[in-house]
């Protein structure tokens, strides 16, 4: 089927992506063996703009419109046009998050990969 084909895609995507980094994940991209040791999001998965020394920065600003703040387990993504804020945890880490910084707290939080959305509008 369809769905078994994408599934078998995004399991081979995702395995190369993930190659050699500290911990597992499962065919849906959720961390299969949480250790709170580890940095869910180093270097190698953070979107990579403006790279000095090798190293993505723990703020990206993209276009002037967004930026994405990494933490451990979870990142933040603002909108600096509409300053709409939104937590990116990734799954299979705790729902708790640690050290949110205060202009983050009630922010929608969204588990990452996203499986599914929606929402309640419709476009004529």
């Amino acid at each position: 089927s369809r769905d078994t084909m994408l599934d078998s895609h995004w399991a081979v995507t995702h395995r190369r992506l993930f190659a050699g980094l500290a911990f597992e994940t499962d065919g849906h991209g959720c961390i299969s063996n949480y250790n709170k040791s580890i940095e869910y999001y180093p270097g190698e998965r953070r979107a990579i703009f403006g790279v000095d020394d090798g190293f993505a920065p723990a703020v990206a600003t993209f276009a002037t419109d967004f930026e994405i703040e990494y933490r451990k387990t979870y990142k933040i993504l603002r909108n600096l046009l509409s300053h709409d804020v939104y937590v990116l945890r990734q799954c299979g880490t705790p729902a708790e998050l640690q050290d949110l910084p205060a202009y983050a707290v009630g922010a929608t939080v969204f588990e990452v990969p996203v499986s599914s959305w929606s929402t309640g509008g419709t476009i004529a």
